[in-house]
């Protein structure tokens, strides 16, 4: 019975010693003598480091100015006296787009790393050291700050006309449309991060590790250390002033101390003062976007991911031998959006819109004979605005998509003011 246990524990012993036979890669410390002092050490140090800043001021001062208006028709004497304008119209249209940053971190490499780490086969009371150290260390910084001041001033006008100290049939202003349109676009301060690290796809650092066969008394360690550090900082700062003065005018008109006769009547009556105006009206689109931070960060330990599920095997080694077999795994991942290490999102938006749109203050007064009339077109003016900042997503597996507009109409359609609206 004692010889099948002996045969027993040694055909086990052969088969631990086979498991244990290194890759060609493997670190083995094995083979030593008596008495010896034997160590080795694999330490292998990964850091990335991206920097990515984006710095942008943008300021557009715009003035526009279209007038048919202004017109005089005056001291006339026989027949009629008429103003009849076209439309104005002032149309303007700013799109300000900027600071993208993308960033694919790559996965840590390991090469010179061992594919296993075993101590064996050494000698009566030898003392053996096995270290293997492993860090991995990725920083990312993402940094945009934009500073965008649009100033638009436009002036349409068809008004202030005048018809006034004429004599003989009528007299008369026919005032087209007025309009503008003005659409103001920003966007700006967009990061996207994708940090391999920690990930599923990770290689592993090490296969496995031993301790098997060493003699009677001897002192056996593996001492096994890796590392993974992640630092994400995305900061964003928007400054976005928008500064909007517009006048539409086809008001303003006069026509006034006319005299008319009746031969210019087909009813023999005097002849006419009158006012008609176009329409004026003020468009304005005001769109803001900004500062959004995307990080799709793998901070999980998944299947592959170093230093996990890995093998460990003491075991076969002589009496009162002391066998230690250590094996430490940090994973420490540091995402800052929006406050903390990286300050976060800073949208300031000031968004100021004077819109003035007049059709009256007409005047029809002092004439002599026939009819006096004002009859003044529509006025209005709308005003849509959007206003969208600071956006933060982070998660494993994130699906983003970097925007690819601000979603704006830029089509203008001031075709009526031409027809006389």
């Amino acid at each position: 019975m004692m010889i099948k246990k002996l045969g027993a524990t040694l055909a086990t012993g052969a088969v631990f010693l086979q498991a244990l036979v290194p890759l060609a890669s493997a670190d083995t410390l094995s083979g030593n003598g008596a008495f010896s002092n034997n160590n080795t050490s694999e330490s292998v140090t990964n850091t990335v480091t991206s920097v990515q800043n984006n710095t942008a001021h943008i300021s557009n001062d715009i003035s526009s100015n279209a007038n048919t208006g202004g017109n005089t028709s005056s001291d006339n004497t026989g027949g009629s006296s008429f103003i009849t304008t076209g439309g104005a119209g002032s149309a303007v249209a700013i799109m300000n787009q900027a600071n993208i940053n993308q960033a694919s971190m790559p996965t840590m490499q390991t090469a010179g790393m061992p594919s296993s780490l075993v101590v064996s086969g050494n000698g009566a009371q030898s003392s053996n050291t096995g270290t293997v150290t492993s860090n991995n260390n990725q920083s990312l910084f993402q940094t945009n700050d934009a500073d965008m001041m649009n100033k638009i001033m436009t002036n349409a006008q068809t008004g202030n006309n005048s018809a006034g100290d004429n004599t003989g049939g009528n007299s008369t202003v026919t005032t087209g449309g007025a309009g503008s349109n003005i659409q103001i676009g920003n966007a700006a301060n967009v990061n996207t991060a994708m940090m391999n690290t920690m990930g599923a796809n990770t290689p592993s650092v090490m296969t496995g590790f031993g301790i098997g066969g060493n003699g009677f008394g001897s002192s056996n360690a593996i001492n096994a250390t890796n590392t993974n550090s992640d630092t994400t900082v995305q900061n964003n700062t928007a400054n976005f002033s928008n500064t909007i003065d517009a006048s539409t005018r086809t008001g303003g008109n006069n026509t006034s101390d006319n005299t008319g006769w009746g031969f210019f009547s087909n009813s023999g009556g005097n002849g006419n003062s009158g006012i008609t105006t176009g329409s004026s009206f003020d468009q304005f689109l005001v769109s803001n976007m900004a500062n959004a931070n995307f990080a799709n960060a793998n901070m999980s330990n998944g299947t592959g991911t170093v230093g996990v599920s890995l093998p460990s095997i003491v075991g076969g080694n002589g009496a009162q031998s002391n066998n230690s077999l250590t094996a430490n795994w940090n994973n420490n991942s540091s995402l800052f959006q929006g406050g903390g290490q990286g300050g976060g999102n800073d949208a300031t938006f000031t968004n100021t819109i004077h819109p003035n749109s007049t059709t009256g203050s007409n005047n029809v007064s002092g004439s002599t004979g026939g009819s006096s009339f004002v009859t003044s077109g529509q006025t209005f003016a709308t005003t849509q605005m959007r206003n969208e900042a600071n956006v933060n997503e982070a998660g494993n597996g994130l699906q983003f998509t970097l925007p690819g507009g601000l979603g704006l109409n830029f089509n203008f359609n001031l075709g009526g003011l031409f027809g006389g609206v």
